[in-house]
């Protein structure tokens, strides 16, 4: 297999940063790697905050009602994101780690 396709696979399918290894770019495939993992893990965190907080309003006891669950959801959402900021992260993620792959192919073509 190629350097280029193993950079690029290693990158997309794993995790950014990674296939900054196959070149020996061990500075830039770490600035990859912990932007990605920084930003995974805060929506990790709040992702799981959220669901807590829905899990524990929602009452069922004479079932479950989907548009209490909706109601609840959007409520909880809006309390803890009310900016959009986490729409913002998460598409941040999927653009560091395109832009990883980019950059870890250009890198094994150059190397």
């Amino acid at each position: 297999m190629k350097n280029t396709t193993k950079a690029v696979l290693l990158s997309l399918l794993i995790f950014p940063g990674l296939g900054h290894l196959t070149s020996r770019a061990f500075a830039r495939g770490l600035l990859w790697f912990g932007s990605a993992a920084a930003l995974t893990g805060f929506l990790t965190y709040k992702a799981v905050h959220i669901i807590q907080t829905i899990a524990a309003r929602l009452d069922v006891s004479a079932g479950l009602d989907i548009n209490q669950l909706l109601a609840i959801a959007n409520q909880v959402t809006a309390q803890n994101d009310p900016n959009g900021w986490l729409n913002i992260m998460s598409w941040m993620v999927g653009l560091i780690w395109i832009a990883a792959a980019v950059d870890a192919y250009y890198l094994a073509k150059r190397v």
